[in-house]
């Protein structure tokens, strides 16, 4: 594939993919792949980001793209989270906002489908075309709406083992200024484990640095 490689679309941020005019393109070649090859009349679409200092002008590049989507907006929240939610709003597609591992100056994109699954090699094709062709579904603005999935997450996580089932545990936890920063030290603690946090102050531009 010309854009897509094993885990969605990775690189330097201002770089030729990822940008914020990339991003509005892609928008609207996703948003044309799911009403007219996936045959949705109103898209739903689920999206969020990771804490690096270009994730939130890239997502709403995304957004703006979405011509005639419904879009939920999970703000910050690890990817799984956001696999989570996609389930949860029964949205048609979810959109991640993250170059996981890679240094800040970084970014990316990954699709999950209805299922929270990895989209299919041919619908990542399907959107390829879409975006290289240029003939786009023209329609109403897209439709934005904040949903608080962290705290969804988090209370799903929290209701999985038995109360205080960690007691007596103590825990490193290194969250390497990334995403998950106060979502796992608060179900560890709920859990009753005694936890010690590294990599827990994300200001968009320390995300794995010297931790992780």
């Amino acid at each position: 594939m010309k854009y897509f490689g094993t885990d969605g679309i990775r690189g330097e941020y201002k770089g030729e993919f990822i940008n914020e005019i990339f991003f509005e393109r892609l928008g609207r070649a996703a948003s044309t792949y799911l009403r007219r090859i996936a045959g949705l009349k109103c898209p739903r679409i689920a999206i969020a980001g990771d804490p690096r200092f270009s994730s939130e002008s890239l997502k709403m590049a995304f957004c703006r793209g979405a011509c005639g989507c419904e879009i939920f907006d999970f703000t910050c929240i690890p990817t799984p989270a956001l696999a989570f939610g996609t389930l949860q709003m029964k949205a048609d597609l979810g959109v991640m906002i993250t170059a996981s591992h890679n240094p800040c100056i970084d970014n990316g994109i990954k699709f999950f489908d209805s299922k929270a699954r990895k989209i299919s090699d041919e619908a990542q094709d399907s959107i390829e075309q879409i975006f290289d062709s240029g003939d786009f579904y023209e329609g109403e603005v897209p439709q934005i709406s904040k949903v608080d999935m962290r705290r969804r997450y988090i209370d799903k996580m929290e209701s999985i083992l038995p109360e205080n089932s960690l007691a007596g545990i103590r825990i490193v936890l290194d969250t390497a200024n990334g995403a998950t920063c106060g979502i796992s030290s608060e179900v560890l603690r709920h859990y009753g484990a005694e936890v010690l946090e590294l990599g827990n102050s994300p200001d968009g531009r320390n995300i794995n640095e010297n931790i992780g």
